[in-house]
């Protein structure tokens, strides 16, 4: 299934699919972000300006997008956040999750470093 499937659907869709497949919504959304998780961090793996460091950087920022939908914080379609549509704001930097994921990213990567040291 790729990113476009989970974006497809709505709400009556998405519970069609969710009965179709015996998957709760929980299971649901962390489908979805680990899909997305692997879409980015594999674009990282393969693009080699990217260095190892920032690679891990990547990984825990999506990371921290699979605490938001499994939490229930960041909606299915992405731009439902606690509860409140932000599909209107384009702008990665001004959106509540993302300003959370680049926040949480850094202290995820350096709790990495102190337990793994420096790669």
């Amino acid at each position: 299934m790729t990113s476009d499937t989970f974006l497809k659907l709505d709400d009556k869709k998405l519970d069609d699919y969710l009965k179709m497949n015996g998957m709760s919504q929980i299971a649901y959304n962390l489908s979805y972000v680990l899909n997305e998780a692997f879409i980015n961090v594999a674009k990282c793996s393969y693009d080699y300006t990217y260095s190892f460091n920032e690679r891990i950087l990547t990984l825990c920022h999506e990371l921290v997008h699979a605490k938001q939908f499994i939490k229930g914080e960041l909606g299915s379609c992405g731009v439902i956040w606690k509860g409140v549509d932000y599909s209107l704001i384009r702008d990665l930097k001004n959106q509540p999750w993302e300003q959370e994921a680049f926040q949480l990213e850094v202290k995820l990567y350096n709790k990495y470093k102190d337990v793994l040291g420096t790669v």
